[in-house]
């Protein structure tokens, strides 16, 4: 590239001043050139960059990205870590995802301050003074203006294999990675300790965001981990201090980046409201939820219909039948439950009041839940026999129904029925169909 023409000696090691590239050799060059091949270079330059970044010439292996470049260019930045073979497995799989990746082999016994000083060596942003940087990318110390500025890697990926020194050693680096830059995501490959529990906490107590062996759900995250802050946002992430992110990207960091996290009690950076939990508060009023694009999941009131019906059975087979108001027929007894009241005592309450017999619940046959626009609908339907056959059914009309009767399973279908329930539910039972112990059932009422 004409870049290197331009190159200037800068120690062991050079970085081009115009583009910004990283060679390890340096090319002396004379200290007055014309300014009109300076502007030749510089066009030619910017020129063979964007073709680069359409993907028409092939970026240089492992070609690092200036750090103040970092933010908006074509090509995100990884770090893999583990086995030889593993990396170079890994290192083509983000390749194909747009990564310039940097491979760290693992060596047995290998101290971690070794393999995070060889991050820093080659000019990856792993400092030990990196935790007082305000967050943003490009942003460094004035002193620090005139040095190459640090990389830091979007993504991490590291290899784990339980209960081996090499192990060991890679949970240490998880840890130092996690201290030295809070903006990089890190995944651990591991089919070990993504199918153990404790393990899977350990990596998280370490610094990890995901434990997977899976590479479909790794490309996932690694796809959108490198579409982050490509959109010129204005807003940065409360947790991390990333920087330069769109609603629609910070929506999808906070979760992926900061789920482990504690409950963040903090003003919105897009609402400016104070809220006592920022991730259920983005999740379900910024970003699609918030625009109506996707159901929400806020904790707004909605209103609950409770019912309670029963199947209640004589010792000779006939069932207790309510004869219902506006001429509708009969029903089984049941009703709505009340504030404050269980579904139990409803169930007691309404058979008295609309069949006027004295019932003992034994058993539940079945419980429907029913989702409607605005409300929802939960019924339970109990068995249960009479405490005293001898017991006459209600016959004074009121409000409640006109009054009630025992009726043979033969005859129900003979009769006019608000509803097909009596038909179905006594045929169930007289068949002998399962009936529930009410233990199943925690039912409270104050």
């Amino acid at each position: 590239r004409i870049c290197r023409l331009l190159q200037v000696r800068n120690g062991v090691g050079s970085r081009c001043r115009i583009c910004g590239s990283h060679y390890k050799t340096s090319i002396s060059i004379f200290p007055i050139i014309s300014f009109r091949y300076v502007i030749i270079g510089l066009c030619l330059c910017f020129i063979s960059e964007s073709i680069a970044g359409a993907g028409q010439l092939p970026s240089p292996k492992n070609r690092i990205t200036p750090h103040r470049w970092t933010h908006m260019s074509s090509t995100s930045s990884a770090v893999v870590y583990g086995t030889d073979s593993f990396i170079d497995e890994m290192a083509n799989y983000l390749e194909s995802c747009g990564y310039n990746v940097m491979k760290v082999s693992q060596e047995h016994g290998k101290a971690v301050d070794a393999l995070v000083s060889e991050l820093q060596r080659q000019n990856w942003g792993f400092r030990s003074d990196y935790a007082h940087y305000d967050g943003s990318y490009g942003t460094l110390p004035v002193s620090d203006r005139r040095q190459p500025s640090p990389i830091t890697p979007q993504l991490v990926v590291c290899e784990l294999v339980l209960q081996t020194a090499d192990g060991h050693t890679a949970m240490q680096f998880v840890r130092e990675v996690r201290k030295a830059s809070p903006l990089t995501f890190i995944a651990i490959w591991s089919s070990t300790a993504a199918e153990s529990a404790a393990a899977r906490l350990a990596c998280f107590d370490f610094g990890a965001n995901m434990v997977t062996q899976c590479a479909a759900s790794l490309r996932e995250v690694s796809v959108q981990i490198a579409r982050h802050g490509r959109q010129g946002g204005k807003l940065g992430c409360v947790a991390c201090k990333m920087q330069g992110l769109t609603e629609d990207e910070l929506w999808a960091h906070y979760p992926l980046f900061h789920t482990n996290n504690v409950n963040l009690a903090t003003r919105c950076v897009l609402c400016s409201k104070s809220v006592s939990n920022f991730a259920v508060h983005l999740r379900n009023d910024h970003g699609p939820p918030g625009r109506g694009e996707m159901p929400s999941e806020s904790r707004r009131a909605v209103t609950l219909y409770s019912f309670a019906l029963v199947v209640c059975q004589r010792s000779d087979g006939r069932f207790l039948l309510v004869q219902e108001f506006s001429n509708q027929g009969f029903w089984l007894p049941g009703g709505a439950v009340d504030p404050r009241e269980s579904l139990c005592s409803a169930a007691l309450r309404e058979t008295k009041e609309e069949a006027g017999v004295d019932v003992e619940l034994k058993g539940i046959l079945k419980m429907e839940h029913s989702a409607r626009d605005g409300y929802v609908r939960l019924r339970l339907i109990f068995y249960a026999r009479p405490r005293d056959e001898a017991q006459l059914p209600k016959s004074v009309p009121d409000y409640e129904s006109l009054g009630a009767a025992w009726v043979a399973l033969e005859d129900i279908g003979t009769l006019r029925l608000r509803g097909t329930e009596p038909a179905e539910w006594c045929r169930y039972v007289a068949e002998g169909g399962v009936i529930y112990p009410l233990s199943i059932l925690s039912d409270r009422g104050t």
